[in-house]
């Protein structure tokens, strides 16, 4: 007897396709909010819905966001644990190991000066940052928030980097890190050691077509290190060949126009 032959044209295939990869999603997304739960010591609570026959977890919020700093201030109020992340951010390894227990708000950075609490010479990069619900950061969000109007043009990260300073982040107390580039790597500022890494992000980039390019180099790299044999990984001296079409130049020149349109219209509001 032979086997009925199915295709992915076929109602059922697709189905079960799509709900696989529902599944995978929803189960990835929940991992994520309770094992940075589990890493914070907070407490998570479950409720059951006696109408549905699904539980729900409560600290998670439903609004649509405005932008990303009000997404994850309603996110916060709601007393979740966000682990923000850019599309563009490859993960290699669990990154929770690695973040700072009792902080409020850590982020990663484009270059890090070796110091996690040196403010001034750290460069943030806002596509990965891992965040403590508490007043101090909702407080710090909303004025991150805020800050937009005064730096019209910039992006968040770009914002962000204006107000680190700012003596109002030391008046509400909020303790802040800067994530290690040795564990949380970028194109501005590669992971050396492969056998560390946890994530890559795809930064100090212009354009999709090169972050793509780029992006496809440095997951070959993985591959080929994750293809050594256990002996040879502990030893490797492997390095990644990536940047290559993101170029640093470009985005140097990208920057100093940004920071001159920000500065024209600094004056103008004045």
């Amino acid at each position: 007897m032979v086997a009925p032959e199915f295709y992915l044209s076929s109602p059922a295939l697709r189905r079960f396709v799509i709900g696989f990869v529902f599944f995978v999603g929803v189960s990835l997304s929940a991992y994520i909010l309770f094992r940075a739960a589990d890493v914070a010591d907070f407490p998570i609570a479950y409720s059951v819905d006696s109408s549905s026959r699904f539980g729900s977890v409560s600290s998670v919020a439903s609004p649509p966001p405005d932008s990303d700093e009000m997404r994850l201030e309603r996110v916060l109020k709601n007393a979740a644990m966000p682990d923000n992340t850019d599309a563009d951010i490859m993960w290699f390894r669990d990154p929770f190991p690695h973040f700072y227990k009792d902080m409020d708000f850590q982020i990663a950075c484009d270059h890090f000066s070796g110091n996690s609490t040196d403010i001034e010479s750290n460069s943030p990069n806002g596509g990965f940052n891992f965040v403590k619900s508490n007043n101090r950061s909702i407080e710090f969000y909303k004025f991150w928030y805020s800050s937009r109007e005064k730096y019209p043009g910039l992006h968040d990260q770009d914002v962000f980097n204006r107000i680190k300073l700012h003596p109002f982040l030391t008046d509400i107390g909020l303790k802040m890190r800067f994530l290690d580039t040795a564990f949380f790597g970028g194109f501005c500022q590669p992971s050396e050691d492969l056998n560390k890494v946890c994530t890559m992000h795809a930064n100090c980039c212009i354009g999709l077509d090169s972050k793509i390019h780029d992006l496809r180099i440095m997951l070959e790299d993985w591959r080929q290190f994750l293809s050594l044999p256990p002996t040879l990984k502990i030893s490797s001296t492997s390095s990644w060949s990536v940047p290559q079409n993101c170029s640093l130049e470009a985005l140097h020149h990208h920057n100093q126009t940004l920071e001159e349109d920000t500065s024209q219209a600094e004056e103008t509001l004045q």
